[in-house]
C-alpha cells in the first residue's frame, strides 16, 4: 500500500468543564484547523483560548471562576491582559506537572483512546471523528452515566462525570480571601510534591487562612505530613524553591512550611519532632546556606490543633484521618513554651507579641485557639482600661496595616510594657490554676 508523506494539517482542541451549583456539569470545547502550508498559528494561541472562555461566559451568564493548568499560553503577557479586561472572570493556576488534579484531562484520554488504531485519510475527516466522539462519545465501564450534548456552531456542551471531582475541589477550594495567596500554595504544593513524591500523606492550611481570614500582613501557613525524613538535598531543593516563591521581595506573602513526619506525631507525645521549618524571619541564614534540620518544635502542638479545627487539607484526606488531637495540658505547655523568646522580640516585632500574648491568654482561659483578632477583643474585654490601647492599637494593625506602614507613637510604646506586664500576670495565674488541679 502507498502512503503519502504529504502533511495536510493539524487538528487542535481546547476544552473546558463548566462546573454549577444546581446544574448540570457540562464539557464546552472549541476546535481549530489551520491547513499545511498555511501562515496561520498551528496551536492554539490566546486569542483562541480567550474566544472559548467568552462563549462560556455567553452561555452560563454569570460570573466565572476559572483554574488551569500553566500552559505557555495560560500564563503569557498577552492571556494576563486578556483575562484583566474581563471583569466577570477571576483566574487561578494549578500547581505544575498536576494533571491529575485537572479533569479535562480524563475527557481526552478518553477521547485519544476511543481514537486509537484508525488511520483517517484526510483532515476534515479527522475533524468529523473528533467531534462526534465529543457530542456523543460512548462511556467506560466505570462511568455509569451517558455523556449528552447539544450542538453549536462555535460551542459544544456535554455532560461530563468527574470521578476526579473530590480531588479537584479539594485542590481548588481554598477561593475566599487573597487569590494571589491561591496562586501561592500551589506553588507551594507543587515544589513539595517534586521534593517528596509520593510520600506527601497530606498539605494543610493552619494560621490566619483558616482562623478568619488572611489579614493585609499576615503569612502563608502550610503544614506538610510525610511518610519520611528528607535528606539533605531535599531539604537544600525545598528551601531554595521557597526562597524564590515567598516574602516581599518576591512581591508575594511569606511564606511558614512546616514538614513533619506522620510517625512523628501519631500517636501523639511532646514535644515533638518538626522535619523542617522555614519562615522569612530566617531567610538570612537560608541564604548564607543552612538550611532547616529536624528538631523539638513545641509549636507544632498549636500547629497541629489549628490544622484540625481548620479542616481544610489541600491536598490529601482531612487532618483528622492523619493527626491525633493534641491533650489540653500540651496545648497549654506549647503555647507557654514560647514566652521568653516573645519577650525577646517585644521591641523589634510589637505587633505580633502584643497579640501572640493575648491568644496565650485566651488559649489558657477558653482551651481554644482563637484568630489574632479575637484573641485581642477577648482579651481586651478583661483588661482595665489603662491597659488596652497598646493591644487595641495593635489589633488595628494587624487588620488594616501592612508591616511597611506600621508606626508607634511614643505614648503608644509607653504603654507597651505595663500592658505586657498584666498580661503575663494574668497568665501566670492561670497556669498556677492548673497546677492546683
Amino acid at each position: 500500500m502507498t502512503v503519502s508523506g504529504r502533511r495536510s494539517g493539524r487538528l487542535s482542541v481546547a476544552g473546558l468543564i463548566a462546573i454549577r451549583p444546581g446544574s448540570r456539569t457540562r464539557l464546552c470545547h472549541r476546535l481549530r484547523t489551520p491547513r499545511a502550508g498555511s501562515s496561520a498559528r498551528r496551536s492554539m494561541g490566546e486569542r483562541d483560548f480567550i474566544a472559548l472562555i467568552d462563549g462560556v461566559h455567553q452561555l452560563v451568564k454569570a460570573p466565572i471562576v476559572l483554574v488551569w493548568d500553566r500552559l505557555n499560553t495560560h500564563v503569557s503577557h498577552a492571556m494576563r491582559e486578556l483575562t484583566a479586561e474581563r471583569e466577570w472572570l477571576t483566574v487561578f493556576l494549578l500547581p505544575a506537572y498536576s494533571p491529575d488534579l485537572n479533569p479535562v484531562e480524563w475527557v481526552w484520554a478518553h477521547v485519544k483512546r476511543s481514537l486509537a488504531n484508525l488511520a483517517v485519510v484526510a483532515l476534515d475527516r479527522l475533524e468529523a471523528l473528533v467531534r462526534n466522539r465529543l457530542k456523543a462519545p460512548s462511556v467506560p465501564a466505570r462511568h455509569p452515566q451517558r455523556l449528552h450534548s447539544r450542538h453549536r456552531p462555535d460551542l459544544q456542551r456535554t455532560h461530563v462525570p468527574l470521578t476526579s471531582r473530590s480531588q479537584y475541589c479539594r485542590a481548588v477550594g481554598w477561593m475566599t480571601g487573597d487569590p494571589g495567596a491561591v496562586n501561592q500554595v500551589q506553588e507551594i504544593v507543587g515544589l513539595v510534591g517534586g521534593v517528596l513524591g509520593q510520600d506527601v500523606i497530606g498539605t494543610y492550611l493552619h494560621g490566619s487562612a483558616v482562623l478568619g481570614g488572611l489579614r493585609p500582613a499576615s503569612d502563608v501557613d502550610v503544614l506538610v505530613v510525610s511518610r519520611r525524613r528528607m535528606d539533605e538535598q531535599d531539604r537544600r531543593t525545598l528551601c531554595g524553591g521557597l526562597l524564590r516563591i515567598s516574602g516581599s521581595r518576591n512581591k508575594v506573602r511569606p511564606v511558614e512550611l512546616t514538614v513533619v513526619v506522620q510517625s512523628e506525631v501519631q500517636p501523639w507525645r511532646y514535644p515533638p519532632t518538626g522535619d523542617f521549618l522555614y519562615g522569612e524571619w530566617l531567610r538570612a541564614e537560608y541564604e548564607a546556606g543552612n538550611v532547616p534540620q529536624p528538631e523539638p518544635m513545641p509549636d507544632l502542638a498549636l500547629l497541629i490543633t489549628m490544622t484540625l479545627t481548620g479542616d481544610h487539607p489541600f491536598t490529601g484526606p482531612r487532618p483528622a484521618q492523619v493527626l491525633d488531637p493534641v491533650p489540653q495540658a500540651d496545648l497549654i505547655r506549647a503555647s507557654v513554651a514560647g514566652i521568653p523568646g516573645l519577650l525577646d522580640d517585644l521591641h523589634s516585632d510589637t505587633r505580633n507579641v502584643l497579640l501572640t500574648f493575648a491568644r496565650i491568654w485566651t488559649t489558657l482561659a477558653t482551651g481554644q485557639i482563637k484568630s489574632k483578632d479575637a484573641a485581642a477583643d477577648w482579651a481586651l474585654a478583661q483588661l482595665p482600661p489603662e491597659h488596652r490601647a497598646a493591644l487595641g492599637y495593635a489589633r488595628q494593625l494587624y487588620l488594616n496595616c501592612p508591616y511597611s506602614e506600621e508606626s508607634w507613637s511614643d505614648e503608644l510604646q509607653a504603654q507597651v510594657r505595663p500592658h505586657v506586664d498584666r498580661v503575663l500576670a494574668e497568665i501566670d495565674r492561670l497556669r498556677a490554676c492548673d497546677r492546683a488541679l
